[in-house]
């Protein structure tokens, strides 16, 4: 295959009920390894990821923002859909992730086993929730200079992520979303609250820094086994700064230079494994009208993910 091959993982804001839920129960892969990372998860924190993720009490478009479950299920759903491409013989030339996405990341590229990043996520989603006050995200559907030309945004927010030219994030305290809100409707700005509960990249999570920091300080990272493109520097890194697993969910996400980075010497096939395919539809954003590079999507709210997946292995079989 000529195109280099990236696999490609969402953070939190992707993640709802029952995601993955067509691949648990039709792919026996995919199910293996998410009983196994629920054992471990059980084990840390007493609690199963599985039951209520994939609970029927709960809907898929109830919020699912508790950090003890939605951390290690974007985890665990993302790791599970990379064993099942993995075990269909299909290799990664590279791994981007974004925000939470990272972790997964790191553990497709070999730097840290899936229980020690599991762990991981685990302490951080514990840290987070008992140290810090809860905040949230903001999608605005506009050019990313808005945050700096409109006072009201930038005095009252903090710049989370840009996604791409006409689409970023802000981060907020409970309190300022309102304010944030009526702002963007009187200027007829589309925006969506994403379903988050706490204030990620940005100061108001700043409380579980030092535990956190003391938690993975005697981390040992592997060198990258294969391209590992980060969205916090927005480049392809070969050794991992030591605070790495803090500064994926601390600074803010910058996917367009990324996305920059790696389409100035490499063709690509990026294939979104995170939860919502949402990823898939910001990196074609940044891709503009090239018609070279192509971006691809397996799990989604719509049930489709074996047929998603089907027709992406026949795909890649036929352009080998």
């Amino acid at each position: 295959m000529d195109k280099s091959i990236v696999f490609a993982f969402s953070g939190q804001g992707s993640q709802y009920y029952h995601m993955g839920y067509d691949l648990f129960n039709n792919n026996p892969v995919f199910r293996r390894h998410m009983v196994y990372l629920d054992e471990i998860a059980a084990a840390i924190s007493g609690e199963s990821v599985i039951e209520e993720l994939y609970s029927q009490r709960r809907q898929k478009n109830d919020n699912f923002n508790r950090l003890i479950y939605s951390h290690p299920a974007i985890f665990m759903v993302e790791y599970a859909l990379t064993q099942v491409m993995i075990e269909e013989g299909i290799q990664p030339d590279y791994v981007l992730g974004t925000s939470m996405g990272e972790f997964a990341s790191l553990a497709a590229a070999g730097v840290m086993s899936s229980e020690k990043l599991l762990e991981a996520v685990l302490k951080q989603a514990e840290l987070i929730e008992s140290l810090c006050s809860e905040g949230s995200m903001i999608a605005i559907m506009g050019d990313y200079k808005l945050y700096e030309q409109l006072t009201l945004l930038h005095e009252n927010s903090h710049l989370a992520s840009v996604n791409y030219d006409s689409h970023f994030v802000v981060t907020a305290s409970v309190d300022r979303v309102g304010a944030i809100e009526s702002c963007l409707k009187e200027m007829d700005i589309l925006y969506q609250v994403l379903p988050v509960s706490y204030g990620f990249h940005s100061l108001l999570i700043d409380r579980a820094a030092e535990e956190y920091k003391k938690f993975i300080e005697y981390n040992t990272y592997g060198s990258p086994q294969i391209g590992f493109v980060s969205c916090v520097s927005g480049s392809v890194l070969t050794q991992i700064p030591q605070d790495y697993l803090w500064d994926v969910v601390r600074q803010p996400i910058n996917l367009p230079k990324a996305v920059k980075e790696l389409e100035a010497s490499n063709t690509c096939m990026y294939i979104d494994l995170g939860p919502s395919g949402t990823l898939a539809g910001f990196v074609k954003r940044n891709l503009g009208g090239s018609t070279r590079s192509e971006t691809y999507s397996v799990m989604t709210p719509f049930n489709r993910d074996m047929e998603n997946l089907n027709g992406l292995l026949d795909i890649l079989r036929k352009g080998r």
